[in-house]
Protein backbone atom coordinates (compact mmCIF):
# COMPACT_ATOMS: atom_id res chain seq x y z
CA UNK A 1 0.00 0.00 0.00
CA UNK A 2 2.83 2.44 0.59
CA UNK A 3 3.40 2.56 -3.13
CA UNK A 4 0.37 3.27 -4.07
CA UNK A 5 0.17 6.07 -2.16
CA UNK A 6 3.59 7.50 -3.52
CA UNK A 7 1.75 6.75 -7.07
CA UNK A 8 -1.34 8.30 -6.15
CA UNK A 9 0.54 11.61 -4.60
CA UNK A 10 2.05 11.80 -7.99
CA UNK A 11 -1.52 11.47 -10.14
CA UNK A 12 -2.99 14.33 -8.11
CA UNK A 13 -0.13 16.84 -9.31
CA UNK A 14 -0.08 15.64 -12.94
CA UNK A 15 -3.42 15.99 -12.93
CA UNK A 16 -3.20 19.65 -11.36
CA UNK A 17 -0.60 19.98 -14.55
CA UNK A 18 -2.94 19.05 -16.80
CA UNK A 19 -5.48 21.33 -15.72
CA UNK A 20 -3.69 24.39 -15.09
CA UNK A 21 -2.22 23.63 -18.88
CA UNK A 22 -5.57 23.16 -20.89
CA UNK A 23 -7.07 26.44 -19.13
CA UNK A 24 -4.16 28.39 -20.12
CA UNK A 25 -4.62 26.79 -23.50
CA UNK A 26 -8.02 27.51 -24.03
CA UNK A 27 -7.55 31.61 -22.90
CA UNK A 28 -4.49 31.67 -25.03
CA UNK A 29 -0.87 33.68 -23.56
CA UNK A 30 -2.41 37.00 -23.73
CA UNK A 31 -5.64 36.40 -21.99
CA UNK A 32 -3.93 34.60 -19.13
CA UNK A 33 -1.27 36.71 -18.79
CA UNK A 34 -2.75 40.06 -19.15
CA UNK A 35 -5.10 37.98 -16.15
CA UNK A 36 -2.47 37.30 -14.10
CA UNK A 37 -0.62 40.96 -14.20
CA UNK A 38 -4.48 42.14 -13.64
CA UNK A 39 -4.91 40.22 -10.58
CA UNK A 40 -1.22 41.30 -9.02
CA UNK A 41 -1.75 45.19 -10.39
CA UNK A 42 -5.66 44.82 -8.19
CA UNK A 43 -3.88 43.83 -5.13
CA UNK A 44 -0.91 45.98 -5.64
CA UNK A 45 -2.99 48.94 -5.74
CA UNK A 46 -5.78 47.66 -3.10
CA UNK A 47 -2.53 47.18 -0.81
CA UNK A 48 -1.35 51.07 -1.20
CA UNK A 49 -4.79 53.06 -1.26
CA UNK A 50 -7.46 51.04 0.70
CA UNK A 51 -6.59 52.35 4.12
CA UNK A 52 -5.89 55.49 2.65
CA UNK A 53 -9.22 55.95 0.79
CA UNK A 54 -10.68 54.66 3.71
CA UNK A 55 -9.67 57.04 6.11
CA UNK A 56 -10.18 59.75 3.56
CA UNK A 57 -14.21 58.75 3.10
CA UNK A 58 -14.08 58.33 7.37
CA UNK A 59 -12.75 62.11 7.66
CA UNK A 60 -15.01 63.45 5.32
CA UNK A 61 -18.19 61.90 5.19
CA UNK A 62 -18.59 59.57 9.20
CA UNK A 63 -16.54 61.73 11.90
CA UNK A 64 -18.46 64.53 12.27
CA UNK A 65 -21.63 62.70 11.58
CA UNK A 66 -20.52 60.45 14.51
CA UNK A 67 -19.18 63.03 16.77
CA UNK A 68 -22.41 65.00 16.98
CA UNK A 69 -24.22 61.91 17.69
CA UNK A 70 -22.22 60.70 20.70
CA UNK A 71 -22.11 64.26 21.39
CA UNK A 72 -25.84 64.38 21.66
CA UNK A 73 -26.07 61.27 23.53
CA UNK A 74 -23.47 62.77 26.37
CA UNK A 75 -25.35 65.88 26.58
CA UNK A 76 -28.78 64.25 27.07
CA UNK A 77 -27.51 61.75 29.56
CA UNK A 78 -28.01 58.54 28.01
CA UNK A 79 -27.54 55.05 29.01
CA UNK A 80 -25.07 52.56 26.87
CA UNK A 81 -28.37 51.37 25.52
CA UNK A 82 -29.78 54.14 24.26
CA UNK A 83 -26.29 55.52 22.99
CA UNK A 84 -25.77 52.27 21.05
CA UNK A 85 -29.51 52.79 19.19
CA UNK A 86 -28.54 56.24 18.27
CA UNK A 87 -26.05 54.67 15.55
CA UNK A 88 -27.25 53.97 12.07
CA UNK A 89 -27.83 50.40 10.63
CA UNK A 90 -24.38 50.15 9.38
CA UNK A 91 -22.74 51.90 12.12
CA UNK A 92 -24.40 49.23 14.31
CA UNK A 93 -23.30 45.67 11.68
CA UNK A 94 -19.49 46.74 12.24
CA UNK A 95 -20.05 46.66 16.19
CA UNK A 96 -21.31 43.70 16.06
CA UNK A 97 -18.83 42.35 13.91
CA UNK A 98 -15.90 43.76 16.22
CA UNK A 99 -18.05 43.13 19.90
CA UNK A 100 -18.39 46.11 20.43
CA UNK A 101 -21.32 45.98 23.27
CA UNK A 102 -23.38 47.89 25.83
CA UNK A 103 -20.81 47.50 28.71
CA UNK A 104 -17.76 48.72 26.02
CA UNK A 105 -18.95 52.29 27.56
CA UNK A 106 -19.44 51.74 30.98
CA UNK A 107 -18.41 54.54 32.67
CA UNK A 108 -17.03 56.26 29.78
CA UNK A 109 -20.04 58.20 29.00
CA UNK A 110 -20.33 59.25 32.43
CA UNK A 111 -16.65 61.15 32.06
CA UNK A 112 -17.70 64.54 30.82
CA UNK A 113 -14.32 65.72 30.43
CA UNK A 114 -12.97 62.90 28.34
CA UNK A 115 -15.98 60.81 27.12
CA UNK A 116 -16.00 62.04 23.32
CA UNK A 117 -12.43 61.58 22.76
CA UNK A 118 -12.67 58.09 24.49
CA UNK A 119 -15.41 57.08 22.61
CA UNK A 120 -14.30 58.28 19.58
CA UNK A 121 -10.88 56.64 19.84
CA UNK A 122 -12.65 53.69 21.12
CA UNK A 123 -15.05 53.19 17.29
CA UNK A 124 -13.06 55.07 14.73
CA UNK A 125 -10.31 52.66 14.36
CA UNK A 126 -13.02 49.37 13.80
CA UNK A 127 -15.44 51.60 11.62
CA UNK A 128 -12.23 52.43 9.66
CA UNK A 129 -11.19 48.50 9.51
CA UNK A 130 -14.42 47.85 8.11
CA UNK A 131 -14.09 50.73 5.37
CA UNK A 132 -10.65 49.23 4.51
CA UNK A 133 -12.16 46.04 3.90
CA UNK A 134 -14.87 47.42 1.50
CA UNK A 135 -12.55 49.78 -0.70
CA UNK A 136 -10.29 46.42 -1.04
CA UNK A 137 -13.13 44.53 -2.14
CA UNK A 138 -14.23 47.67 -4.24
CA UNK A 139 -10.91 48.60 -5.61
CA UNK A 140 -9.82 44.93 -6.67
CA UNK A 141 -13.32 44.40 -8.67
CA UNK A 142 -12.69 47.60 -10.27
CA UNK A 143 -9.34 47.07 -11.70
CA UNK A 144 -9.44 44.05 -12.56
CA UNK A 145 -12.89 44.60 -14.50
CA UNK A 146 -11.12 47.50 -16.42
CA UNK A 147 -8.34 45.04 -17.17
CA UNK A 148 -10.78 42.27 -18.11
CA UNK A 149 -12.27 44.42 -20.57
CA UNK A 150 -8.99 45.57 -22.00
CA UNK A 151 -8.26 41.88 -22.13
CA UNK A 152 -10.83 41.26 -24.56
CA UNK A 153 -10.07 44.37 -26.99
CA UNK A 154 -6.58 43.07 -27.09
CA UNK A 155 -7.30 39.22 -27.80
CA UNK A 156 -9.94 39.82 -31.07
CA UNK A 157 -6.55 41.41 -32.26
CA UNK A 158 -5.00 37.77 -31.96
CA UNK A 159 -7.63 36.01 -33.93
CA UNK A 160 -5.66 35.46 -36.86
CA UNK A 161 -5.03 31.90 -37.50
CA UNK A 162 -1.27 31.87 -37.39
CA UNK A 163 -1.40 34.11 -34.27
CA UNK A 164 -4.38 32.68 -32.55
CA UNK A 165 -1.79 28.70 -32.82
CA UNK A 166 0.94 30.75 -31.03
CA UNK A 167 -1.50 32.38 -28.93
CA UNK A 168 -3.06 29.20 -27.42
CA UNK A 169 0.41 27.32 -27.38
CA UNK A 170 2.10 29.84 -25.36
CA UNK A 171 -1.00 30.07 -23.22
CA UNK A 172 -1.03 26.44 -22.25
CA UNK A 173 2.84 26.95 -21.50
CA UNK A 174 2.41 29.82 -19.15
CA UNK A 175 -1.08 27.81 -17.76
CA UNK A 176 2.04 24.87 -16.67
CA UNK A 177 4.44 27.75 -14.89
CA UNK A 178 1.43 29.43 -13.40
CA UNK A 179 0.18 25.66 -12.35
CA UNK A 180 3.66 25.36 -10.75
CA UNK A 181 3.50 28.29 -8.56
CA UNK A 182 -0.34 27.48 -7.12
CA UNK A 183 0.82 23.99 -6.20
CA UNK A 184 4.49 25.38 -4.47
CA UNK A 185 2.16 27.77 -2.65
CA UNK A 186 -0.44 24.61 -1.68
CA UNK A 187 2.60 22.29 -1.33
CA UNK A 188 3.98 24.89 1.07
CA UNK A 189 0.81 25.17 3.63
CA UNK A 190 0.76 21.55 3.53
CA UNK A 191 4.10 21.68 5.14
CA UNK A 192 3.21 24.02 7.80
CA UNK A 193 0.09 21.62 8.34
CA UNK A 194 2.01 18.87 8.20
CA UNK A 195 2.82 18.05 12.06
CA UNK A 196 -1.01 18.05 12.30
CA UNK A 197 -1.13 14.64 10.08
CA UNK A 198 -0.95 11.22 11.20
CA UNK A 199 2.13 8.93 10.56
CA UNK A 200 -0.85 6.86 8.27
CA UNK A 201 -2.13 9.17 6.20
CA UNK A 202 -1.28 9.67 2.90
CA UNK A 203 0.61 12.93 3.43
CA UNK A 204 3.56 10.93 5.85
CA UNK A 205 6.86 11.42 5.44
CA UNK A 206 7.32 7.64 4.42
CA UNK A 207 4.55 7.81 1.18
CA UNK A 208 5.69 11.51 0.22
CA UNK A 209 9.28 9.86 -0.16
CA UNK A 210 7.42 7.23 -1.99
CA UNK A 211 6.30 9.78 -4.96
CA UNK A 212 8.76 11.27 -7.53
CA UNK A 213 7.21 14.06 -8.86
CA UNK A 214 5.33 15.22 -5.19
CA UNK A 215 8.66 14.94 -3.64
CA UNK A 216 10.70 17.00 -6.26
CA UNK A 217 8.10 19.77 -5.23
CA UNK A 218 7.89 18.92 -1.43
CA UNK A 219 11.58 19.45 -1.16
CA UNK A 220 11.84 22.18 -3.72
CA UNK A 221 13.74 25.12 -2.34
CA UNK A 222 13.66 28.25 -4.68
CA UNK A 223 16.29 30.26 -2.55
CA UNK A 224 18.60 27.93 -3.91
CA UNK A 225 17.70 28.70 -7.52
CA UNK A 226 17.30 32.17 -6.65
CA UNK A 227 20.99 32.32 -5.41
CA UNK A 228 22.45 30.70 -8.93
CA UNK A 229 20.78 33.20 -10.64
CA UNK A 230 21.86 35.97 -8.74
CA UNK A 231 25.66 34.30 -9.10
CA UNK A 232 24.85 33.52 -12.59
Amino acid sequence: MFGYYGIALDFIVILAFISFWISGFKKGMIRSLLYFIGSAISIFIMSISAKYIANLFFDFFLKDFLLKIIETSILNKDTSKMFMNNFPWFIKIIFNIYKVEENSFLGILTDKNNALIKIADLISPKIINALTIICSGLIYITVTTLIRITTRFLVRLFNFPILSGINRFLGGAFGLCKGFCVILCAVYCLKIAMPNFKKTTILSEKNINSSILFKNIYNFDGRKYLSKIIKF
